[in-house]
């Protein structure tokens, strides 16, 4: 596993991918929704996760 840094990571969460996707074959639309999803999913999770908590 690698750890992946992301600019706008508000919570600061570590990110780890197993692999990495060869962004630069994506188009730049699809790369963009592809990115933006993947950390709209990630931020859910954790705000689930930590509203569970308390």
């Amino acid at each position: 596993m690698e750890k992946i840094e992301i600019k706008d990571n508000p919570l600061k969460v570590e990110i780890y991918i197993n692999g990495k996707p060869n962004l630069s074959l994506m188009p730049k639309e699809l790369k963009d929704a592809f990115i933006n999803s993947l950390t709209e999913r990630v931020l859910e999770y954790i705000r689930n996760k930590k509203s569970k908590k308390q």
